[in-house]
């Protein structure tokens, strides 16, 4: 079985879990260039020290390298699940509605490159927290961060290779931490 997990911000990670291995992890920065902004895309491939670095123009080319990445994994007849954090609305309601649009355009995409048959999966990010790693609601941001950076890699350790060849970065815990929450859910309904 294959989980995609993702974290969708300008600044953020998506990880592709199979058989429980953080196989993939793909790490973003948005980046303003004379042509105008762009989202600098990094691979890790788990067993390799090198990474990949591909420049993309949106949300639907980030999913399209997602996606390609799913098909070289995924075995003809292997289940495959696609699991986004919900974007939080705060007190910017603009910025919950950028989130949202930049999310869908990266699920949207992988979905469609990939031909999933299964629905997207949304969770909000309390929620996966709460029951993944036993993060309190209402916990303030600087704290959450360090609770996935420190727990996560203990529910999917391989997620540690990826932060050394990556940074450390808590999207990328973050988007591991929504990949196994899916993962332990979807076990739950077979």
């Amino acid at each position: 079985m294959i989980v995609v997990g993702i974290d969708p911000a300008s600044n953020g990670a998506a990880t592709i879990l199979k058989d429980k291995v953080a196989q993939v992890v793909f790490e973003w920065k948005c980046r303003n260039r004379k042509a105008g902004r762009v989202y600098v895309l990094s691979i890790s491939t788990y067993g390799s020290d090198e990474k990949t670095v591909i420049d993309c123009k949106c949300g639907a080319d980030i999913g399209a390298q997602i996606g390609a990445y799913v098909l070289l994994l995924k075995e003809e007849d292997e289940l495959f699940y696609l699991c986004s954090e919900d974007a939080y609305v705060g007190s910017n309601n603009r910025t919950a509605i950028i989130v949202s649009r930049f999310a869908g355009m990266i699920a949207g995409s992988v979905h469609n490159y990939t031909r999933s048959l299964n629905r997207v999966m949304w969770v909000q990010p309390n929620k996966w927290r709460k029951e993944l790693i036993s993060v309190p609601y209402f916990t303030k941001r600087e704290v959450v961060k360090k609770y996935s950076l420190e727990y996560v890699p203990k529910k999917v350790p391989t997620v540690d290779h990826h932060l050394a060849v990556l940074g450390i970065h808590d999207h990328i815990t973050d988007s591991a931490g929504v990949a196994m929450w899916a993962w332990n859910e979807i076990n739950k309904e077979q």
